[in-house]
Order: structure tokens, then sequence, then C-alpha cells
């Protein structure tokens, strides 16, 4: 318990004016004084007047010193003692995934925010009340009347931090620390007071899901990890269902016994416009739906058409590597026409409209139709490649020759491939152009002037350069989906006895309205003391 306390003592200065009214309320001595033989007349007419000599009357001054000094007092702003304790109190609301649990009488939760509502609207004014929810957005609000109305955001996700660490750290004598949780993530007691709302439940969850994706093709493999655990250690049954943008596939029937990570291999045929992919998990006695799917975004598959644009005297080599790409989509080859689309396009030799970083093309020794016929050089022989780019890595061009290569026709870009003309002068070859939505590759030859379709680099190197063309059009995961086993175990949580908040520290009440009550009491007092 605190003193009691003045607000305003100095204020009390006023009691210095005590001598003055002291004297102001002494007895007047008489002015004049006269000798008279009638002394006994006068002393008989006095009593008879009922009259009393004049003198100090100590009743109706102390009553009066009384009033002044409790007038003074209340001047002074007197309050009563108060309560010592904390002034703040730090709430710690788990809104991790696990705090959704269903629950026949509701979810932990629920329970937890109507519990912080009802301690919250018994506070003290004066307390500053800070909320902290932890879960996938931590949020954080201010103010005893703004949590009570706000809208909490429901639990999803994991903690960020350690709920005993943080109330470890947030612990001081001025701030009461309130955790309140379901039990999960206690290995530690945290500091101050522990409500818990959980109860021992049932729960299969996706905990990871690798994806295999083999573009531009439409085959996509998945290996899905899934987990049950259960208090009791039971079995039960389930099955995985696949919906989106994938061929139809029959549900996958699941034996989940308790605590057993399984993986599940799925081989899926993706839809050619891409779409939204959803596996959800379903079991008999599941608690936490959060956990049970998956989601991830596909992008749409390349047109499985090879368009060739080629000139008249071309020879095999170029419709050759355009069938080797149609098999690898599954698609056919088909002539270049304006308006049709098509997953790539090769040209070879002649004149067309090249448009660098703009076409998802290969053009093999094609000239501009808007640039000047450029001269030709024979025998160039090839002295290196750039053996750190995607496109090359790994490949093998030593035993490549160039017949005939045009020179000075390739549009500015990054150069893979280099040669040496026969005066000793360096020649690119090969040129890569990146625009925002496509690539396009230039080589300097045609396909039937090199060796070059030959070679057993030139498979792989047609599937990079569909790959670059089209950028490699990575699957979005939704990172809402999975969490972490630990937080789909919830055989740990738990119900504890509701404790009271710790008192907080509460100012002593006025007690200026009885000092003037005292004061009005001691001056109708005086009046009747004669």
């Amino acid at each position: 318990m605190e003193p009691p306390t003045l607000t305003h003592p100095e204020r009390l200065w006023v009691l210095l004016l005590l001598p003055l009214l002291w004297w102001l309320l002494q007895p007047l001595r008489p002015r004049v004084v006269l000798l008279t033989a009638h002394l006994r007349q006068w002393l008989l007419a006095q009593a008879r007047l009922r009259r009393r000599p004049i003198r100090r009357h100590w009743p109706r001054l102390l009553l009066l010193l009384l009033a002044f000094c409790a007038g003074v007092l209340a001047m002074a702003g007197p309050t009563s003692a108060g309560r010592t304790g904390a002034h703040r109190l730090m709430v710690l609301l788990d809104g991790s995934a696990s705090m959704a649990a269903a629950a026949p009488d509701g979810s932990p939760f629920h329970k937890a925010v109507a519990r912080l509502r009802r301690e919250l609207a018994r506070l003290p004014a004066a307390v500053e009340v800070q909320l902290l929810q932890g879960g996938r957005a931590p949020r954080q609000w201010r103010g005893r009347d703004t949590i009570i109305a706000a809208q909490l955001p429901a639990p999803a996700g994991t903690l960020p931090w350690s709920l005993p660490a943080l109330a470890q750290a947030l612990a001081d004598p001025d701030t009461a620390v309130w955790t309140l949780t379901d039990g999960q993530h206690l290995a530690d007691p945290p500091a101050g007071m522990v409500s818990t709302f959980g109860a021992p439940a049932a729960d299969a969850a996706i905990v990871a899901v690798r994806l295999h994706d083999q573009w531009p093709l439409a085959q996509l493999q998945l290996e899905v990890d899934v987990v049950r655990t259960a208090p009791d250690g039971g079995a039960t049954t389930g099955e995985l269902t696949v919906e989106g943008a994938v061929a139809a596939v029959p549900p996958v029937p699941v034996n989940l016994p308790s605590g057993v990570l399984q993986t599940l291999p799925l081989v899926l045929t993706r839809a050619a416009a891409g779409g939204e992919l959803r596996l959800r998990l379903s079991s008999s006695d599941d608690a936490l739906p959060a956990d049970d799917t998956f989601g991830c975004r596909l992008p749409p598959l390349p047109a499985p058409r090879i368009a060739v644009l080629a000139e008249a005297e071309s020879g095999p080599a170029i419709h050759a590597a355009a069938a080797a790409l149609a098999e690898e989509l599954a698609g056919t080859v088909v002539e270049a026409r304006a308006g049709e689309a098509a997953g790539l396009l090769l040209v070879e030799g002649g004149v067309a409209a090249v448009a660098p970083g703009k076409a998802r093309a290969l053009y093999f020794g094609t000239r501009d139709q808007n640039s000047a016929p450029p001269l030709a050089a024979a025998n160039v022989a090839v002295i290196d490649w750039d053996r750190t780019d995607p496109l090359l890595a790994g490949l093998d061009l030593s035993e490549l020759s160039v017949r005939t290569a045009l020179r000075d026709a390739l549009p500015p870009g990054k150069v893979l491939l280099w040669g040496q003309l026969p005066g000793g002068a360096r020649q690119p070859l090969l040129v890569t152009v990146t625009g925002e939505q496509a690539t396009s590759l230039h080589f300097a030859f045609r396909l039937q002037d090199s060796n070059l379709w030959l070679l057993p680099a030139l498979p792989q190197l047609l599937h990079r350069a569909l790959l670059a063309a089209h950028g490699q059009a990575p699957i979005r995961p939704d990172p809402g989906n999975l969490l972490d086993a630990g937080e789909s175990d919830l055989r740990a949580c738990a119900t504890t006895e509701q404790g009271a908040l710790p008192p907080f520290a509460a100012a002593g009440s006025s007690l200026a309205p009885w000092f003037l009550l005292a004061a009005m009491v001691a001056l109708v007092l005086r009046g009747y003391v004669r």
C-alpha cells in the first residue's frame, strides 16, 4: 500500500496565515479608561442585561481555527492510500494455426479471446494495455478499449517467437505479462500469468510437398509428406484428393498410424491452360482443417506445336530438329503462319522479320529483312563457348565445325559461341537476346552448313532453348498452406485453471470532500457555542 499523499502540497503555505488569524480573533481592549464612583450601579446594570465582560472564548476560537485548517488541507488535494502493483499489462496471444482446432465448446482461440475481453473490461482505465498476437502475420494493438473492440485475425501459420522467451524478456516490476495459448508451445512455463485453452486431439496433416516439374512437358511428379498424431496412439484411414489444373485422378487411400511420417508419390498430367492445383487430406477424426490442404498455381504449358520457316533450298536438318522437339512435347511440326500459336519457331536461312527478344524463336543463318545483306565467311573455326551460361553449361561443342557463316548479321545480345575467320578475326556465332516475355537465339550459320545437327549436344540445346524461350514459368505455391509437423501435433495441448490477473497499481481516492465537510461542521458548531 502507498501512504496517503497530497496532490498539491505547495498550497499548504496558506497555513502561514494562522498567526494572523489568531491575532485578528483576540478581544479588543477598551479605548478609553474612565474612573467613576458608580462602579456598583454599573455592575448591577450589566448583570441585569446579562452581559459578560469581554474575554477570549476558547471553544469558538478553536472551532474556527479547525475549520480554517480543514479548508486549507482540502485545497491541497489530499488522497487516500493507493495500491501498489504493475502499471502496464502485456498480453501475448497465441495466434498460430493450432489455436483453431475444433472442439465441442469452441476453438481455443475463441475461448481465449472471450476470456481476454472479460478481463480487460474489469481492468482500471489507468492501466496501459498492449496485445501481441503471433501467427502468420503478427499484429499489435494498444489500449484497453481498442483491444476489446478489435476484430482479431483468425489463427494461421506458426508462432514467430518463443512464448516463454518473449514473456521473460517483457516481464519487469512495472509490467504484468499474461500469456494465452493452447499449451502446445510451453516447454518451459512463461513468466507471469498463463492461461491455456486447448485439449489433446487427433490431427492429420500435409507437412511437405516436393514438386518435380518436367516443364515444358505435361507431366508433374509430386512427393507428399503426411503425418497423423493422436493422443491414444491409434490408427485410422483417410484419403488424399487432387483437384484443379490436372487430369482427373481418383482419391488415394491412406493408412494413417499415429506419429508416422509417410511420403505419397503422385504422377499428374497438367492441364494445358494451367490454373490452381489443390491437394486435400481427409481423415475421420481430424481436429485441425488448416493443415489439410496444399495449393499452388501451375502456369500454362507452351503450345505443343513447333513451327518451321525455312528457305526452299534448306536441307533436312531443320526439320529433324523440329521433329525432335515436337516429340518431346508430344506435339506436331507445323509450317509458320501468321496468327497461329506455336511453342517455338525455328527459322532456317533466308530473309525474315527478325524480332530479337520478342519472338520465341531460333534463327539459323537468317538475315533481318530490314538490314543490308551481310557478307559470308567460309570455314569458320569454333574457338570457344560460354561454359557458364545455362544454355551451354555441360555441353561439348569441341567437335562443332561451320562451313559457312554470316558476318556481322547477329543482333546485339549476349554472345555464347565464338568462331575465328580465316583471316584471324573473331566472329560471334551464337547470340541470345532476352526480352520481357521471350528469349530468342540467333545463330550465324544454317544447320545444314554445320555439323551441329549431328552432335549429341543438339537435343539438349534445343530443350534448353525451349525453356529459355518461355522462361521457366515457375510453379507458385501458396505460402499459407503448409505447417510444420510440430504445429500440427495437438497431443501437448491442455487446459489449466483460470486464475485472476495480479493486482494493478491504483491511485488513492480524493479526501478533499471530507475535509470540506469537516470545515463546515466546525463552523456550524461554532455558531451554537456561547
